[in-house]
C-alpha cells in the first residue's frame, strides 16, 4: 500500500508539462543531416542512456536557435533527471504513434518504460532547407490523455 501512496504522489508531482520549443521558422543553418526516424530514435537512446544532454543535442542538432535558449535547455535537463528519480531509469521506448502535416513536418509520439511508471515523449520535427531538425520536446506522465 505504501508503494502505491508513492505512485500516485508521483503521479500528481509530475503532471505537468516539460517543453523546449524553438521559434517558428527554424534557420535554415540550423539543419539535422538525418530523418525524423533516426533523429528520434538516437534522442530517444540517449534518454535510455540516462544521457539528457545528449538526447537533446542529438534532438537538437546543430540548430543555432537551441543555443539561444541555454537556460531552458538546462531547465529541461533538470526536468529529466527529476523524472528519472521519480519512476527510476529508462527501460524500453517505443515509437507509438506519428502524424504529418504535409511533407515539411512529422510529430513523432512515443511511450517510455521507467520502473515505477510511464511517460509520454512527442517529438516535432521540422524540414527546412538543409534537411529535418527538431523542433520542439515535450514529454509527462499524462498517458491516459492518450485516450480521451
Amino acid at each position: 500500500m505504501r508503494i502505491s501512496s508513492l505512485i500516485v504522489a508521483a503521479t500528481v508531482a509530475l503532471s505537468m508539462t516539460s517543453s523546449v520549443a524553438l521559434a517558428e521558422g527554424v534557420s535554415a543553418s540550423a539543419a539535422s543531416s538525418g530523418t525524423p526516424d533516426t533523429i528520434g530514435r538516437a534522442t530517444m537512446d540517449g534518454l535510455q542512456q540516462g544521457k539528457p544532454e545528449k538526447a537533446l543535442a542529438t534532438f537538437f542538432g546543430a540548430n543555432s536557435l537551441a543555443n539561444e535558449k541555454a537556460p531552458q535547455m538546462r531547465a529541461l535537463v533538470d526536468q529529466i533527471n527529476s523524472t528519472i528519480s521519480i519512476y527510476g531509469p529508462f527501460g524500453a521506448c517505443e515509437l507509438a504513434q506519428r502524424k504529418t502535416f504535409g511533407t515539411m513536418v512529422e510529430k513523432h509520439f512515443y511511450v517510455c518504460q521507467h520502473d515505477r511508471y510511464v511517460t509520454r515523449w512527442q517529438l516535432l520535427f521540422v524540414k527546412t532547407n538543409k534537411g529535418w531538425t527538431g523542433g520542439n520536446i515535450t514529454f509527462d506522465d499524462r498517458v491516459q490523455e492518450q485516450f480521451d
